[in-house]
């Protein structure tokens, strides 16, 4: 039970003589904005629930949780196939651990020779990143007669690089060690004459610093990222592997075409239609990934959209028009080949077989 004393204080807390009108004002304001400010969030949750509310309709509307329509394209027996390229993928990323425990788990035979490669080429990129070059430099002078033959410039550009830093070096020799260094340019002369002829220049610029010379770009950022790049290249090139991972090529194209393979398959499966169009065929859908997913490492026929093999070659028209053998042999009509791209006609037996 409350005390009379308690009681006393919350009458005089309360007494409305305590409050001039003044303050009264200010009390009454403050009340008016609260409220204003109450229904201002309110109106504002409101819409932004509504918002947030449609996110999972759209979602479940613009993606597919099942996928069991779309045909398998990777059948049982490339399953080891697919995880080698997973584990090329870590290795070439430099990812040692992953890499040795998938091929343990998965029982791929891949052997300690094929796999330093891989390694070897990750050091070098992280060597290139930190600006160290002396790991390129050891890649390049081993395989010096192969890029030779490939008129690749990686050797040359490394040691131009090499020989910038001597240059652009605070040390008392600089100079010196800079004019010794170049006398390798000697066996690129016949190619980069004018390439040496500009490294020479920049000894005028030794003083105030290569930095601040005409010749910047060559020590810039962007000149160590082009030189990594082109190490990643002619290194794959070397092994015999595409510059970008195979892994991840896959994967976006995968990412292009999903989509579209979906939409093809349910119209299929809603219409009625002959059996070699069933959903195990091969979809005739075409999906354009971009030009940076246009290989052509193998020909593909435009009638019958299937990869040419030692079965079913290329064979060249005399219009100039490539189509498959068996689309070749669809397109005779007992005497004569018509082109399906020209009106050009011919006999079957003047068409050419290509080799990929």
């Amino acid at each position: 039970m409350s005390s009379p004393r308690s009681i006393n204080r919350f009458k005089l807390l309360t007494r409305d003589d305590r409050l001039t009108d003044v303050q009264k004002s200010i009390v009454r304001d403050c009340m008016k904005k609260v409220q204003e400010t109450s229904k201002s969030v309110s109106s504002q949750h409101k819409d932004l629930h509504g918002s947030v509310s449609k996110i999972g309709k759209a979602i479940d509307k613009n993606f597919v949780s099942d996928f069991s329509p779309v045909p398998k394209c990777l059948g049982e027996d490339k399953i080891s196939l697919l995880n080698e390229v997973i584990c090329e993928h870590f290795l070439r990323q430099g990812r040692l651990n992953i890499a040795e425990a998938l091929i343990e788990e998965s029982k791929l035979e891949l052997t300690e020779k094929a796999k330093l490669p891989f390694l070897e080429m990750h050091e070098i990129v992280e060597g290139l990143k930190a600006q160290n070059l002396v790991p390129a430099l050891t890649w390049a002078e081993r395989n010096h007669e192969i890029l030779s033959k490939q008129n690749s410039s990686i050797e040359f550009n490394l040691h131009r690089m090499n020989f910038l830093m001597l240059l652009n070096s605070k040390s008392e020799h600089s100079r010196w060690d800079a004019v010794q260094y170049a006398k390798i340019f000697q066996i690129f002369s016949p190619r980069h004459a004018k390439d040496i002829q500009q490294l020479m220049g920049c000894f005028l610029f030794q003083d105030r610093g290569i930095e601040h010379s005409p010749y910047a770009h060559l020590l810039s950022l962007t000149a160590w990222q082009e030189l990594e790049e082109q190490f990643a290249k002619d290194a794959c090139m070397l092994l015999g592997h595409a510059m970008e991972s195979p892994l991840m090529i896959a994967i976006n194209a995968g990412t292009k075409t999903l989509g579209p393979l979906m939409h093809i398959t349910n119209v299929m499966l809603q219409k009625q239609l002959p059996p070699e169009w069933g959903p195990k065929a091969e979809l005739p859908v075409s999906v354009d990934l971009g030009q940076d997913s246009l290989f052509h490492s193998v020909f593909a026929c435009p009638i019958l959209r299937q990869h040419v093999a030692e079965s079913n070659p290329p064979m060249k028209l005399t219009c100039g028009h490539v189509v498959s053998k068996d689309a070749l042999n669809q397109l005779f009509n007992g005497q004569k080949v018509k082109c399906p791209y020209c009106p050009a006609e011919q006999n079957i037996t003047n068409a050419l077989r290509l080799h990929v």
